[in-house]
């Protein structure tokens, strides 16, 4: 029956007879008799699911992982020579693709929405459309980006020139709050972005003398013009990595911007000029910088130097392209230009990618329903695909890498991958040679256990390409913190980073991956010297990071020597690694 009422009336009466208190007591025993047998019968077809998953693994990678492990030491050694130790880069990326069979799959568990469901913090202010100068201040670490209508550059020296009137501001903030504090983001922006000059403000009667259509020998460049300076910073792979990925979030968000796909004309990536020779002189694919450019713009052209300046003076060429500069002074020498909109761009604060919340898109953005598992950012997943695609187009070149095959996105090796830092002269953060004997070992026995293969590289003399195929497709990626973890960015989505920080740093740029959609691990160690004058910070070591430079040097480059209480954690953030892979999917295929 569906009801009391339509049972028969003995039932009836019978059910009415019950106290209230009674039936309370009997559906409440019944209720946690039902849920105690749904648990168990959840932690059966677990046990059952985990058992037989773990022999699948271990019965996939048996071969590799005792061959990988064989390239890096003897699998499980305790101490001593034999233990892993980093092998010549170039030489170990030929074993590994001698050596390497196929082995499982792990195909990470996600699932794409319709962009307009996700609530985002975004607004757009709308006096934009009232000035020339419209800032967007993004994220909790205010990334910004301004777009200039029109920018012009003065002939000869090539400073920036703008129309003078009140900016107005739209990002992740309240719009009261980017109403009220816009002109003082736009000191900020304008301090990031490392232009040659500030913009010079000038009334629209003067600008217009001097870039309107009767200026001699002035050029005009129609369309959407993306702008980026970059310092001699930018030689350090992270820093670089945090500029060209702004350039990447406007690339595939230009709608939200207000900017039509179809207008854009050109990307203009200024550098110093050392950085600029390094670019010109080496190897199409053997440059970090020029490949990561590349992989962003794809399937754009890169023109760098003369033929970048002699593209930008081609008002007939069609379609838009990257050009590499060393300054803009060379561009103007025969006349001003003019840029009917520039989009003048800083870098990605605090991370490399930013969240879906902070900015609005109607893009598809992903969802894991894996428990506890990280966010993943639309901009990483896109960032992946033009990987992927960047690898296919350019096969040829690349040569046969074993891990460069297609692989499903989202899909992983159970490979853990541990990147030893280049112990070179004046190199910090180095393990204490015991440390690293012990890691390395402890390291074995751990994916040995789980049905992992352990591997030691050192990106020391590997092209970009060669560092991606390295990590492409693995589920663990471990270091010491710095530039080397910058290739998180190319592991596969939901796979794991664990970061290891010397005795009292921190630093959160790679949570997360910075924010590459990555499961994430940090390990502190526990004992270390302490900076010599800490006392007078009042023995804080925070405190002492905060106000010196050198306190914080001091920290950050120690060497590192781990205790048995940090091998002790490293165990634990292991296991909690592989439970997490366990959750995230089962072997695909072998």
């Amino acid at each position: 029956p569906k009801s009391l009422e339509d049972a028969p009336s003995s039932a009836h009466k019978k059910a009415r007879s019950f106290a209230p208190g009674a039936l309370s007591t009997v559906l409440a025993r019944c209720f946690l008799a039902a849920a105690f047998v749904a648990v168990f019968v959840l932690l059966q077809q677990r046990a059952v699911r985990t058992g037989l998953n773990r022999q699948q693994i271990a019965a996939s990678v048996e071969d590799r992982a005792e061959q990988v492990l064989h390239v890096a030491g003897t699998a499980g050694a305790p101490v001593g020579e034999d233990a892993p130790q980093a092998q010549n880069s170039s030489q170990l990326g030929q074993r590994l693709r001698q050596l390497s069979p196929p082995s499982a799959y792990f195909r990470a568990k996600f699932s794409r929405r319709k962009g307009e469901t996700l609530n985002s913090q975004f607004h757009i202010n709308p006096k934009a459309k009232q000035t020339s100068r419209h800032l967007f201040v993004i994220g909790d670490w205010s990334s910004h980006h301004t777009i200039y209508e029109p920018l012009g550059l003065s002939q000869t020296s090539g400073l920036p020139i703008a129309r003078a009137d009140r900016p107005a501001c739209s990002g992740t903030q309240s719009l009261v709050w980017l109403d009220r504090n816009c002109p003082a983001q736009e000191e900020h922006a304008l301090a990031e972005y490392s232009m040659p000059a500030e913009p010079k403000l000038i009334n629209p009667e003067a600008f217009n003398s001097l870039f309107g259509p009767k200026a001699d020998g002035m050029r005009r460049i129609q369309g959407t013009t993306l702008l980026q300076f970059h310092t001699p910073s930018s030689r350090n792979i992270a820093h670089f990595v945090g500029r060209v990925l702004h350039v990447h979030h406007v690339l595939k968000n230009l709608e939200t911007y207000g900017l039509a796909r179809d207008s854009l004309r050109n990307i203009v990536i200024n550098m110093d000029a050392e950085t600029i020779k390094r670019l010109r002189e080496s190897e199409r694919l053997g440059s970090y910088h020029r490949t990561l450019i590349e992989i962003v713009a794809h399937p754009l052209e890169v023109l760098v130097g003369e033929s970048a300046y002699a593209r930008l003076a081609d008002e007939s060429a069609t379609g838009p392209a990257v050009l590499v500069l060393a300054g803009l002074e060379e561009a103007c020498r025969e006349g001003a230009i003019l840029f009917d909109r520039a989009v003048v761009m800083g870098y990605v604060k605090a991370s490399f990618f930013l969240r879906d919340v902070e900015y609005f898109s109607a893009r598809r953005y992903f969802f894991s329903p894996v428990y506890d598992a990280p966010t993943i950012t639309r901009d990483s997943m896109a960032f992946r695909e033009n990987v992927d695609e960047y690898l296919r187009a350019n096969q040829g070149a690349i040569g046969a890498l074993n891990n460069s095959e297609q692989v499903e996105l989202g899909s992983m090796r159970p490979r853990v991958v541990y990147v030893e830092r280049s112990p070179r002269e004046g190199n910090s953060r180095l393990l204490e040679p015991e440390s690293k004997t012990r890691l390395y070992s402890a390291l074995s026995v751990l994916c040995n256990a789980s049905g992992y293969s352990f591997e030691v590289v050192r990106f020391e003399g590997l092209t970009a390409v060669e560092q991606i195929s390295l990590v492409r497709d693995a589920a663990v990626y471990i270091g010491v913190h710095g530039a080397n973890l910058v290739n998180a960015i190319f592991l596969p989505p939901l796979a794991v980073l664990i970061e290891i920080f010397p005795y009292r740093f921190f630093h959160e740029m790679y949570k997360e991956g910075g924010a590459a959609s990555v499961k994430y691990f940090g390990l502190q160690l526990s004992h270390g010297a302490e900076f010599p004058q800490i006392e007078h910070y009042g023995s804080n070591a925070k405190v002492c990071m905060h106000e010196s430079h050198a306190c914080k040097v001091f920290y950050r480059d120690a060497e590192l020597r781990l205790s048995d209480e940090d091998f002790s954690r490293l165990g634990v953030i292991m296991e909690s690694a592989f439970e997490f892979l366990q959750r995230v999917g089962a072997p695909l295929m072998s």
